[in-house]
């Protein structure tokens, strides 16, 4: 009933965030491997609909809400602190609106810029991520990547 209540707070939402938000619920700050793991089984047996972007499964209820038109922006409280707390569909639409203002940047400075916006470091991870995000966003037609390797909207 938790990991559903979470899912429709946080749709869409990756396998390891849904694990760490559920396990914060509870008042678990640091969980194991057993806990992981039935946490996984659970996950698997509530049959949500998931779609897979760059090798992580994220779970959603609404098909609307994976779409690349909007971002959460995180409050006071930063409870999303790395790559895997982040879609690429949000992502995605945050790169839109930054070069809507910016109109084209190089991979380094998106990188920068999404992560001044979302308040987190820029890790190796981090900077995966947003590739991630990215070629989700080429694969739409969103952006466009030119031969200097400058990245502009479709």
């Amino acid at each position: 009933k938790r990991l559903k209540i979470i899912l429709s707070a946080e749709e869409p939402i990756s396998r390891p965030y849904l694990k760490k938000r559920c396990m914060e619920s509870f008042g678990i700050v640091r969980g194991g491997a057993q806990a992981a793991l039935k946490l996984d089984k659970l996950i698997s047996r509530c049959a949500f609909s998931s779609e897979s972007v760059g090798g992580t499964e994220y779970f959603y209820r609404n098909p609307r809400s994976l779409r690349t038109d909007r971002f959460r922006r995180e409050g006071r409280i930063k409870r999303r602190r790395s790559a895997e707390d982040f879609t690429p569909f949000e992502t995605a639409a945050l790169i839109k609106g930054i070069l809507e203002e910016k109109v084209t940047l190089y991979d380094d400075e998106l990188t920068a810029l999404v992560a001044s916006v979302y308040g987190v470091k820029e890790t190796d991870s981090f900077a995966a991520f947003v590739l991630c995000a990215l070629s989700y966003g080429e694969t739409k037609g969103m952006f466009v990547r030119s031969g200097s390797g400058r990245i502009s909207l479709a």
